[in-house]
């Protein structure tokens, strides 16, 4: 008897499991997810001041090209600040490259508080909302080693600085 039992029991596991797989692999499920968003009547605004078209003389090492700040701000809530951004492309003449880096030297209230490279895209703060009434600004500096002056070939060279400010959430 127990043989007789065996096939049918193995028909009937091979026969739940092909139905069992089957209805898994055929049932679809779908949900719907909804997301809300707000827009308010004021939101943040504020101008950001770049410096103007800079010539950096030939063999500078150091060059001050201008300060970065923001004016006009309105709306900037506690809790966040203006940052800003900064990339730049090489001098380029033709094929030819002097490489340029950036440095910051960043100011509160007039006072000179850090210096530190600004290339990399790191944004650092032009305002902040739980500090209004204190001004920040940036002076850029242009950096070009002294070697690389002197292995450049002659030629006008062009560099394009980029700066990019936006709303964070901060302290």
């Amino acid at each position: 008897m127990t043989k007789k039992i065996r096939p049918w029991a193995a028909m009937a596991c091979a026969l739940l499991l092909a139905l069992g797989v089957g209805t898994a692999a055929l049932a679809d499920t779908q949900g719907t997810q909804t997301l809300f968003t707000g827009v308010p009547e004021n939101p943040p605004s504020w101008t950001l001041n770049i410096p103007a078209d800079t010539a950096v003389p030939y063999r500078a090492t150091e060059t001050p090209i201008g300060d970065v700040t923001v004016s006009d701000v309105q709306n900037v809530e506690d809790g966040y600040l203006i940052g800003c951004s900064v990339s730049n492309t090489d001098f380029a003449s033709g094929a030819d490259i002097i490489p340029l880096t950036l440095e910051g030297d960043f100011y509160a209230d007039g006072i000179l508080y850090e210096t530190k490279p600004i290339s990399d895209g790191t944004p650092f703060e032009l305002y902040a909302g739980h500090e209004p009434s204190r001004v920040y600004s940036t002076k850029v500096i242009a950096l070009v080693e002294a070697g690389e002056w002197d292995a450049a070939a002659p030629g006008v060279y062009t560099a394009t600085v980029t700066y990019t400010s936006r709303l964070y959430l901060g302290v």
